[in-house]
């Protein structure tokens, strides 16, 4: 077999295919250089021609497909904006047409621009196209079905509504068990593991992940089955992969490195037994990171050249766009003195949107505290502690230890010793927790087989006994037979009463505690806004550049017109919609004071067939209403006699339409104000298009702003 990856050779199949039903030869002639060109530029290429001669032959089917794959393989190599680019042409060309709408590789297009989203960060995007696909997939399509429920479960989550999450788990996995592939069971509590690594629930993850372990033992799960010329999905199937990943990441971060090493190790040695050169550096990288908390300086820095050689000669590139890449990259600078290329090469690391805990701030720390520089060490620590990160064990662990040395440094023995204390603390407890699940583990396999034991010798008394007894159940069967069902039959309605009102009980008493984790979040997350208005507030009154002051004074009002919301939600009964007259007469009540104009100014006038609006909908709104508000009191009303400025919210036909006019001077060139290029306005466009409205600008008796959209049913 010729040194060719797994994903070349699927290449090869697909293209193949593609040559006998269109019959080209130039076509044949761009697979053999395809298959034969191990630079990643070269084979993008030839992938655009394939691409050419398949729209050429009127085979929309297999642009669709070849567009797919291309997505996939960008995706594979963290270049995720042009992974996207490529999920949306192909599901551009699905919609061109009604027959390739129906058909299923339409579908598995629509899940991997689903996945490419998400794999940038773009949540809003991708939980669009997931409430687009699912009833396009249900009861036809249970692979794609599963995996946009698992998605779901992510996005529930996300949101703090815990129960219909798991709610959207459980029927992932169910609908994963009725396909005929083995890899999708796997890969639907695969899923669920690596919700649990993203909220930072490492045991869990870990507990999920063995819960698993034992199922890979299936020869089925050693190789896909399904024709990839078919069905793109089926390429990324690979069950074992995704467990091992799953173990490395949860031991990794319950500062088991020993063991995270062996399993990422596994996926390594997978990658070079296959000969896929091409990806090898992305999962050998990853080992890198985690082999530089335990390894010598020579065994990190011969991985980290073996990979920037493959790199170069199957990407054609000096460098990859990966988290681990780079932090490696500078924790070798590190150890050869090189601090200003370990700073740059750790910032790098940090900001890539693939990394789930960034572990090259405590590195770059590290870096401060070496070099002196301790003006830069206290403005990351800031940062750090005013950020989300600090909520991560593992970070912390890390962190803590360079703040340590940090203080030690400096001669703050006291502090120094207080935070070393907090270090050992906390990485004990990880460690605790990473033996207490290894030993669940293991529990766990001896309990099963001594229940099996146990069952094995019930079985075989109760046949011994069922053989002695049958003669005489023939004989009073019939006798016993009203007797017990009479018994069966009351005994079970009882306990269909009790289960019933026992369950009432719990769930009216889930209820309340539901609600109050709810009010509970949206006063912390009020609170939060509001420690970032006051913070801004200071650094306001630091600053003597006038523009920098107005730019952190507009940022400080649209914190505070979206904490204002949350303020709504958790002081009112209904928790997830806003009551818009409350709403926009404290908003505008609040904009008026902060300009020194009083609440005579400002007329309100909400007319709606139902005054709540959600959530998602009340806070774009806002924002906008904020924005224009603003701008009457800064530019219209100073200039102006007596200024009033009226706004108004009704609904006709099901669309909501805010006005807002003022009796200020206008403008004279409406044009010129639509297209401003102000931050303001930018968001206000923003936010209309999000909201799916349209805005009118007119001027008569100064300036009146209309914008329809459309209510949500």
């Amino acid at each position: 077999m010729s040194p060719v990856s797994r994903n070349l050779l699927l290449l090869f199949l697909l293209f193949s295919f593609l040559a006998v039903k269109a019959g080209g030869p130039d076509l044949r002639k761009r697979v053999q250089l395809l298959v034969r060109e191990p630079s990643t530029p070269k084979q993008d290429s030839l992938l655009q021609l394939a691409i050419d001669e398949a729209q050429k032959t009127g085979r929309d089917d297999y642009r669709m497909r070849l567009y797919h794959l291309w997505s996939f393989m960008k995706v594979q190599q963290s270049d995720y904006a042009r992974g996207i680019a490529y999920a949306k042409k192909a599901v551009d060309i699905g919609f061109s047409s009604p027959q390739l709408k129906n058909d299923v590789s339409f579908r598995d297009a629509l899940v991997q621009l689903v996945l490419a989203y998400g794999y940038m960060g773009k949540a809003d995007s991708s939980w669009y196209w997931i409430d687009y696909a699912i009833p396009l997939c249900r009861d036809r399509d249970l692979f794609n079905h599963s995996l946009l429920l698992s998605l779901s479960g992510v996005r529930e989550s996300e949101r703090g509504r815990m129960r219909e999450s798991g709610n959207c788990f459980d029927q992932a996995i169910a609908l994963a068990k009725k396909t005929s592939n083995p890899h999708d069971d796997v890969m639907a509590l695969f899923n669920k593991a690596e919700l649990l690594l993203s909220q930072g629930d490492w045991g869990g993850a870990l507990s999920v992940a063995t819960s698993f372990q034992d199922r890979l033992d299936d020869p089925a799960l050693g190789s896909v089955p399904e024709d990839p010329v078919v069905r793109m999905p089926f390429m990324f199937r690979n069950a074992k992969h995704s467990l091992y990943r799953t173990l490395a990441m949860a031991y990794f971060n319950l500062s088991d490195i020993d063991d995270a090493c062996y399993y990422q190790s596994k996926i390594v040695d997978a990658y070079k037994a296959r000969e896929n050169y091409r990806y090898l550096p992305y999962v050998w990288c990853d080992l890198a990171e985690m082999e530089t908390f335990r390894s010598p300086v020579d065994k990190v820095k011969h991985i980290y050249d073996s990979c920037r050689q493959l790199i170069k000669d199957y990407a054609g590139s000096n460098e990859i766009p990966f988290h681990s890449f780079y932090y490696t990259g500078g924790w070798l600078a590190e150890k050869e003195g090189r601090y200003g290329e370990a700073v740059a090469l750790y910032t790098r690391a940090s900001e890539q949107p693939a990394s789930q805990i960034s572990i090259s701030v405590p590195a770059i720390l590290r870096v401060y505290t070496t070099t002196g520089n301790y003006v830069a060490a206290d403005s990351l620590i800031r940062h750090v502690n005013s950020s989300a990160k600090v909520k991560d064990a593992f970070f912390r662990i890390l962190f803590f230890k360079e703040q340590a040395a940090l203080l030690e440094k400096r001669g703050q023995h006291a502090p120094a010793r207080d935070k070393w204390l907090d270090y050992y603390r906390l990485r004990d407890s990880l460690h605790n927790a990473a033996r207490y699940y290894m030993v669940l583990e293991v529990e766990r396999k001896f309990y099963t087989k001594e229940k099996e034991k146990e069952l094995d010798t019930a079985i075989a008394g109760q046949e011994a006994q069922k053989r002695l007894l049958q003669q005489r159940r023939r004989t009073i069967i019939l006798l016993l037979a009203g007797a017990v069902l009479l018994t069966g039959l009351c005994f079970l309605l009882y306990r269909f009463y009790r289960a019933r009102k026992t369950q009432a009980q719990l769930l009216a008493k889930k209820n309340h505690q539901v609600e109050t984790l709810v009010r509970e979040l949206h006063h912390r997350v009020k609170n939060n806004l509001q420690v970032v208005s006051s913070l801004m507030a200071l650094q306001v009154s630091r600053l003597d550049d006038d523009n920098a002051r107005k730019a952190l004074e507009e940022g400080r009002s649209r914190v505070d017109a979206m904490a204002l919301i949350h303020q709504k939600l958790y002081m009112d009964e209904e928790l997830a919609a806003v009551d818009m007259q409350v709403y926009l007469q404290t908003l505008a009540t609040m904009l008026a004071g902060s300009y020194g104009y009083a609440n005579e100014n400002v007329s309100i006038n909400v007319t709606l067939k139902q005054p709540l609006l959600d959530l998602d909908q009340a806070m774009p709104l806002g924002l906008m209403i904020n924005e224009l508000l603003s701008n009457v009191f800064k530019h219209s009303f100073p200039v102006t006699a007596d200024p009033h400025v009226q706004l108004s919210l009704t609904e006709e036909n099901n669309r909501l339409i805010l006005r807002i006019a003022d009796n200020g001077p206008g403008v004279a060139d409406i044009a010129v104000l639509e297209k401003s290029n102000s931050f303001g306005f930018k968001l206000i466009r923003l936010l209309t298009t999000q909201l799916n409205g349209t805005m009118q600008i007119a001027v008569e008796n100064g300036l009146i702003f209309t914008i329809e959209m459309e209510r949500p049913a």
